[in-house]
């Protein structure tokens, strides 16, 4: 489980969310037609990605929330 979409993706800027088949299948038209939302939300998400879960940030939250408190 990794946790809620809506707390990791930003729907439309970083990724996509959709609550039903029709969003879902809107969603992905617009993905395979448009080349520029495409490299635009993929680099989005990769910058996410890179800036706020790299191993140093993950390690540094893991240390301050659990293994400081042991």
């Amino acid at each position: 489980n990794v946790g809620n979409p809506n707390q990791l993706i930003t729907d439309g800027i970083d990724g996509f969310i959709a609550s039903n088949e029709d969003e879902w299948f809107s969603k992905l038209v617009l993905l395979i037609e448009n080349e520029n939302i495409r490299n635009k939300i993929g680099l989005n998400g990769q910058k996410k990605i890179l800036d706020n879960y790299n191993k140093g940030i993950c390690f540094n939250e893991l240390k301050t929330n659990f293994l400081d408190k042991l």
